[in-house]
């Protein structure tokens, strides 16, 4: 297991939820530290991935059997983070800045949406969380340019968390410094139509949400 070090990692957090595996791309299934929460230790054997750390209250998954080089934290089930939560505040403990949550989308809306506002909860203090279920992926944006390759993410959407703005072209609705506010939906599905798009983003942070081809 990586120990605590002052050096910036990261942190691949495997969930329960939803999981299209098989869509998930390769370079997700490694990272510096790789910690399961709860049920995510099964969705991580699924992928061949054996975890650094399990932590949870085993409320959703049997306790798991694994050998000493898995750590197993066992936590109450009453208390004030969720068990995603909880693992990316044991990521930022040992060191991870940048952390990739495997899952946590699907089934109870209660828990997606915490897991969505929990990308905004650790943008605000300079973590970089992405979360994935193999067929969207989302991420903040904050005074910034990206280019979105057309590979397996054909669609994204954009959300502002307040007032933006934004310049888009390579897409179907190219946009040319628009404002873009939180109640906002017009930023909703759309489509690379070239090799890459690319987004700039200025004023307030924005969600992006990139989907599969296939996902509607």
């Amino acid at each position: 297991m990586k120990s605590d070090t002052a050096k910036s990692l990261r942190a691949v957090i495997f969930t329960g939820g939803v999981c299209q595996s098989k869509l998930l791309l390769s370079e997700d299934l490694h990272g510096d530290l790789i910690i399961a929460a709860d049920a995510g230790w099964l969705l991580a054997k699924q992928c061949g991935v054996r975890p650094d750390i399990i932590v949870g209250d085993f409320d959703s998954s049997p306790v798991p059997d694994t050998d000493s080089a898995t750590e197993i934290l066992r936590v109450p089930a009453e208390k004030d983070d969720t068990d995603t939560t909880l693992a990316c505040r044991i990521a930022i403990k040992r060191g991870a800045r940048e952390i990739l949550v495997i899952g946590g989308t699907g089934g109870r809306l209660d828990h997606t949406l915490a897991n969505v506002f929990l990308i905004e909860r650790l943008h605000q203090s300079g973590v970089s969380l992405t979360l994935t279920d193999g067929a969207n992926r989302a991420r903040m944006l904050e005074n910034e340019s990206v280019t979105l390759e057309k590979t397996q993410f054909a669609y994204f959407s954009l959300f502002s968390l307040g007032t933006s703005e934004l310049t888009l072209s390579g897409c179907k609705y190219p946009l040319e410094k628009a404002s873009l506010t939180r109640t906002d939906l017009y930023a909703v599905s759309n489509e690379i139509t070239t090799t890459a798009a690319s987004i700039s983003v200025t004023g307030d942070p924005v969600l992006l949400i990139e989907s599969d081809a296939h996902s509607r």
